[in-house]
């Protein structure tokens, strides 16, 4: 199909807001090699229904190894974008809890998401650096907090060597994909 028909889907789907002009939309995308089919499948295993509709076969997500799974099949930005959707998260509900940790730690996890969020601004070497470094703080209670240990995982993966390497770093699972849907699906099936 030409550009011109793949404009008229968009136009379609952003007057009427329908989800089967949305899933016409993306499906035509993905024909035309606008939108990566992983991103397609991994909008639809996140839950948007569009995305559902659009993909051929989404992955399978239904235990927490196979989440990462289906989220790795988009690279390491992926991996650390969930990640520092997660950490963000968990940092929000940990801020507000009667029991919570010590301030230096919540500086030093914030510190990690913030490094793991510039390196996905520039994925250059000085922000693997910065990165690292935040990942090598030494997190007060990170055992007790997942919240701790979730931005400290997103500023590991940003350094990782191999997807496979970023991969065990995923702490996120079934119970997060909510906050997952909301960060992850406006950057899948964003502009290229």
């Amino acid at each position: 199909m030409s550009d011109a028909r793949l404009r008229e889907l968009e136009r379609r789907w952003r007057r009427t807001g329908a989800v089967d002009d949305e899933a016409l939309y993306l499906a035509e995308r993905a024909r035309a090699g606008d939108l990566a089919a992983e991103r397609l499948a991994l909008a639809a295993a996140l839950g948007h229904e569009a995305a559902r509709r659009a993909a051929p076969s989404p992955p399978a997500t239904d235990d927490d190894q196979r989440l990462v799974k289906a989220v790795s099949t988009c690279g390491v930005e992926a991996l650390v974008r969930a990640q520092v959707a997660l950490a963000r998260w968990s940092l929000g509900a940990l801020a507000m809890a009667r029991d919570r940790p010590p301030e230096p730690a919540l500086a030093a996890a914030a510190l990690a998401i913030g490094a793991a969020e510039a390196w996905l601004r520039c994925p250059c070497d000085r922000c693997v650096r910065a990165a690292q470094v935040a990942a090598d703080q030494r997190l007060a209670g990170s055992v007790r907090f997942s919240g701790l240990l979730a931005a400290r995982h997103a500023a590991l993966m940003v350094g990782a060597e191999s997807l496979r390497h970023a991969r065990r770093h995923a702490t996120f699972g079934l119970g997060q994909v909510e906050v997952l849907r909301r960060e992850l699906v406006p950057w899948l099936l964003g502009p290229p």
